[in-house]
């Protein structure tokens, strides 16, 4: 009984820490507006998603789409790819493929049709006991979210917090 109030003490702790440290990472980070006002399209966009709250996977994902149709239209060849790395990353667990049918039908829209990768943290999921193989094909897990972040902005990608 103490080691589970134990964790649930230090989960969100490091989970805080996570989100903060992440934020230092990336001093560059944009808004959509500051990217319109480009000459040029960058790389790249990637929008990173981090919260506490597992059900606002669906709030970023319909910001996201809004941000999509309008850097699309400006910069028809742009490269946008989606970064999850908080509680919000397990609505796209299998097991939640039904009671998160909305975000996942999104998700899977967004992979196929429109070619945008959306990458879940490995690390995070293997706090809950979670691997790769509790994610469908559709979710890209990467073994960090912030890792993935960094990797994407080495390539030009320019970084925008959902």
């Amino acid at each position: 009984m103490l080691y589970k109030n134990t964790l649930n003490v230090i989960l969100p702790m490091l989970l805080l820490w996570l989100t903060f440290t992440s934020g230092l990472s990336h001093a560059n980070t944009y808004t959509v507006d500051d990217i319109l006002a480009l000459e040029e399209a960058p790389a790249g966009v990637v929008f990173e998603v981090v919260s506490a709250d597992e059900n606002y996977l669906q709030t970023a994902l319909q910001d996201f789409e809004n941000h999509r149709k309008k850097l699309v239209e400006q910069f028809p060849e742009i490269k946008l790819v989606i970064v999850a790395h908080g509680s919000e990353q397990f609505a796209l667990t299998t097991a939640n493929q039904q009671s998160q049918s909305a975000a996942h039908s999104l998700v899977q829209r967004l992979t196929g049709d429109e070619e945008v990768p959306v990458h879940v943290c490995g690390g995070h999921a293997s706090w809950r006991g979670l691997s790769a193989e509790d994610f469908p094909d559709y979710v890209t897990v990467s073994k960090s979210g912030p890792g993935a972040i960094r990797d994407f902005q080495d390539q030009g990608y320019l970084l925008v917090m959902l």
